[in-house]
C-alpha cells in the first residue's frame, strides 16, 4: 500500500488517479492538450491505485495535472502564490497558471486557449479588457477570450 492510498480519500485518489492520467497521455503520448481532459475521464476509472502510482513515479510525481491544477498526494506542491483569475489580471504580460477544473470539461475553451496558445506554464499578454471578455494575445496568437473562459483561467501577473 502506497503512502497517497492510506492518506487520501477515496475521492482523492480518484482526482490523483484522473491527473496522473492526463499527464501521461500530454508528457507521455503526446496527446493534444485540449482532448487530455476527455481521453482521462475514459481511462482513469480503470487505472488502478498502484499503476497510478508507477506513472507518478516514472513522470518524477509531477505537482499539476496537464492543465496545471494541483495533484492530491504529490511531494509536488506547486507555487501558486501571486496568481490572479485572467479576468482580473492587469494589462501586460502574464504567466498562465492553470485552468480550473470546472472549464476542462469546455472543450471549446481548451480548443480557444490551446489554439492561441494560453496554457500553463506560456506566457502571454493582456491587451485590453471588455465587456465580453479579454482580449489576449497568446504565444501562438491573439484571441478574444469570453468572460467564462477568463474566469477559469488563472494566470501570474509579470
Amino acid at each position: 500500500m502506497s503512502q497517497n492510498e492510506r492518506t487520501l480519500t477515496p475521492e482523492g485518489a480518484a482526482e490523483r488517479r484522473h491527473a496522473l492520467t492526463e499527464r501521461l497521455l500530454s508528457d507521455v503520448i503526446g496527446l493534444q492538450w485540449s482532448k487530455v481532459h476527455e481521453e482521462a475521464d475514459r481511462l482513469d476509472a480503470v487505472i488502478s491505485d498502484e499503476v497510478a502510482e508507477l506513472v507518478a513515479d516514472m513522470l518524477g510525481d509531477p505537482g499539476t495535472c496537464a492543465h496545471g491544477n494541483p495533484i492530491p498526494g504529490s511531494a509536488n506542491i506547486p507555487d501558486q502564490s501571486g496568481i490572479v483569475r485572467l479576468a482580473d489580471a492587469p494589462v501586460g504580460p502574464v504567466q498562465v497558471v492553470r485552468v480550473e477544473e470546472g472549464l476542462e470539461a469546455d472543450r471549446a475553451a481548451l480548443q480557444l486557449l490551446e489554439a492561441c496558445g494560453a496554457i500553463p506554464g506560456r506566457a502571454a499578454e493582456v491587451i485590453a479588457h471588455t465587456e465580453f471578455g479579454v482580449q489576449l494575445a497568446g504565444s501562438r496568437a491573439d484571441a478574444d477570450v469570453p468572460a467564462h473562459v477568463a474566469n477559469g483561467t488563472w494566470v501570474r501577473p509579470r
